[in-house]
């Protein structure tokens, strides 16, 4: 990536990867959930209001049902844009099934250029809620909020969640 300016939707990943002190979001589908909860306020019972950033202000990704719920494939393309270009870092973990997890870190790069971004204090405090609400509830559980709360997502799931 050369020094032009971040996009806001390079700056949305990078401001939730530098939150809560930097902490690592483990997996693509938890962080696309990430993602996709502070676009839309959150969950039903959660304190983030139900349009936390004005519209004009806030350039969403648009998400899709996909096998494990709201996906979006420009969120995506921006990761892979963002890890290419060093500003995030990623490792890859074997989950308990076994199963390859790419975990995802703001790089000190990341940080630097993120500084040069101006994101709204209110897109800011959404996205940390998010982490903090959600980076460390088990990921089936998200996925059972989630579903619960926004069941068009789950149309396309290859998930058999129990939603009572």
């Amino acid at each position: 990536m050369s020094r032009q300016n971040l996009s806001e939707r390079e700056a949305v990943p990078l401001t939730l990867l530098s939150a809560v002190d930097g902490s690592e979001v483990q997996g693509t589908t938890r962080l696309q959930k990430l993602v996709f909860l502070a676009q839309n306020g959150g969950l039903d019972d959660d304190p983030i209001p139900d349009d936390p950033v004005p519209d004009d202000e806030f350039e969403p990704f648009e998400f899709e049902p996909h096998n494990y719920g709201p996906f979006s494939v420009d969120f995506a393309k921006t990761l892979d844009r963002l890890e290419n270009s060093g500003l995030i870092e990623t490792n890859t973990a074997r989950t308990s099934s076994g199963n390859s997890r790419k975990d995802y870190r703001i790089s000190e790069q990341g940080r630097q250029r993120l500084e040069e971004c101006e994101l709204s204090s209110d897109e800011e405090r959404v996205l940390e809620a998010v982490k903090i609400l959600y980076n460390d509830t088990p990921l089936l559980k998200l996925l059972k909020e989630v579903y619960n709360d926004y069941p068009q997502s789950a149309e396309n799931s290859e998930l058999d969640i129990d939603l009572s």
